[in-house]
């Protein structure tokens, strides 16, 4: 009983926090994509509109989005790891204020799907027109992710052939996204 009136008075105080999407029984960030967009369909509208905005297709938004932070939007890197990148886009501080900047979205945070989509939405397409990649080359437009837009100039990827792994792994998943997408209802 006391459990509850601990609870109760918790929830009366506004000390509840919030359930994160992970908790949803349908979701399952390994699951296929029409099984994540069914647990949350607001997704699925931001996803389509930062690709009609940036050119960059839904399934390779999902597919970076999933292997920098498997959709946590909590998601921080481990503390052995001294790194400003959080959210779903484990994009770091200064990259999110040049990205505000950019594009205006004040308001923006990288723990709000709709947000974290649209930024990597808005990197990939940079690396497009800066790197010249092609939105076809999902290897490389996540190499590009990745390393930046300096590094991936410099090719520093070369000289980690796990990181080109993971880059064939995103590239993988986009196209088994992509295939799943076209079967959602």
């Amino acid at each position: 009983m006391l459990g509850g009136s601990l609870l109760g008075l918790l929830l009366s105080l506004g000390l509840a926090v919030s359930v994160p999407v992970q908790a949803d029984p349908d979701f399952d960030p390994e699951g296929g994509i029409c099984q994540i967009f069914k647990a949350e369909k607001r997704w699925f509208k931001a996803a389509r509109r930062s690709a009609r905005k940036w050119g960059i297709p839904v399934p390779v938004l999902m597919a970076v989005i999933h292997q920098e932070s498997r959709f946590d939007g909590k998601a921080k890197p481990p503390r052995r790891a001294k790194s400003s990148a959080r959210g779903y886009p484990q994009a770091k501080k200064e990259t999110w204020k040049w990205y505000i900047k950019a594009t205006g979205n004040r308001g923006a945070d990288r723990d709000k799907f709709k947000d974290a989509v649209d930024f990597v939405g808005w990197y990939l397409s940079m690396a497009r027109t800066r790197n010249g990649v092609s939105a076809d080359a999902v290897d490389q437009l996540y190499l590009a992710y990745h390393e930046g837009h300096g590094g991936y100039a410099r090719e520093t990827w070369r000289k980690k052939p796990w990181l080109r792994e993971v880059a064939l792994r995103v590239a993988s998943r986009s196209r088994l996204y992509a295939g799943q997408l076209e079967q959602c209802d």
